[in-house]
């Protein structure tokens, strides 16, 4: 029998357009070790540093994780999007 297990990302951002990442502990034991990352996954106690970024700064990042540059190419450049942010 498959066990359920839930998962979710937070986007912490500023009014000036910084968000909030998390640098991740350098564990093999852990999924990606040593990259910038938005919160979210599981609830772990974990990370070794967080730190608001432009979206300039976060893509320029070398250890950046892929799926979140991915997610913030796209979703933090649509228009539609960066409105409802804006008004939220």
């Amino acid at each position: 029998m498959l066990r359920k297990h839930y998962a979710g990302i937070i986007i912490i951002r500023r009014s000036d357009g910084k968000v909030l990442y998390q640098l991740r502990d350098d564990k093999s034991s852990i999924p990606t070790p040593n990259k910038w990352a938005t919160f979210g996954g599981g609830i772990l106690r974990e990370g070794k540093e967080m730190k608001f970024m432009k979206r300039e700064e976060y893509l320029r990042l070398k250890n950046s994780y892929w799926p979140t540059r991915q997610f913030i190419k796209y979703y933090l450049t649509n228009r539609k999007i960066n409105k409802l942010l804006t008004n939220c």
